[in-house]
């Protein structure tokens, strides 16, 4: 081995690596990065989350309101005038109310009897949905509120069924799971005045009043 051999092999043998120090630091840095990285990703997750449980509370609302405003329009049609369609019940929380879908001039048969009211799909005493018929599935689940105020020509509240002439709906929806960063303090007031809440919980919810128009109601009068 020559002298130039011995050279480079000090060298070699004496060339610097990380100390204890440098690889503390880096790997703390390393910690801090990842610690970023993880808050990032958790709070966009949770904003996913917020948002998706959001949307499918305000379409779950829209369908069941959207399928109420449909037939409600509908209240008393009867083209042959037989007088076996109209109101059958109009309280605050449910809406009774025949309709001649079939167009047939006959009493009301299937599907031509509507029952609007919310109801309990699991057995714990609280309603939490909205069906069309007694008995029947439900059109939107996590329901928590439902009133029906009605209205007559001169838009003074009545429960009278043959002087009805349009019903505000209001309805309220609840997300399905609870958001663990958010907290609802919030009192939602329907059409009447009445104050649902607050719930004090980490539930979100929506709250829609729509007014809807009987278009079939006084023809006959």
């Amino acid at each position: 081995m020559g002298i130039n051999d011995y050279i480079s092999l000090y060298k070699d043998n004496n060339q610097k690596g990380f100390t204890l120090v440098e690889l503390l630091i880096v790997m703390m840095l390393s910690g801090i990065v990842i610690a970023s990285i993880y808050s990032a990703f958790q709070s966009q997750q949770n904003s996913y989350v917020a948002q998706d449980q959001i949307s499918e509370m305000q379409q779950n609302i829209r369908v069941g309101l959207d399928v109420m405003t449909r037939e409600i329009r509908m209240v008393g049609y009867d083209p042959d005038n037989t007088g076996n369609y109209n109101v059958l019940a109009a309280t605050s929380n449910s809406f009774n109310f025949t309709a001649d879908m079939n167009e047939d001039g006959g009493l009301p048969g299937a599907g031509e009897t509507f029952l609007y009211e919310l109801y309990d799909t699991d057995g714990d005493g609280v309603d939490d949905a909205l069906r069309r018929t007694s008995g029947g599935s439900a059109v939107a689940q996590n329901i928590e509120a439902l009133e029906f105020v009605y209205l007559d020509t001169d838009n003074n509240v009545t429960t009278v069924g043959d002087k009805i002439r349009s019903v505000v709906i209001s309805i309220l929806a609840r997300a399905a799971h609870p958001d663990q960063k958010y907290f609802n303090s919030e009192a939602y007031m329907s059409y009447s005045g009445a104050l649902w809440g607050p719930y004090n919980d980490k539930f979100r919810r929506r709250l829609l009043i729509q007014t809807v128009n009987c278009r079939n109601m006084g023809l006959g009068s």
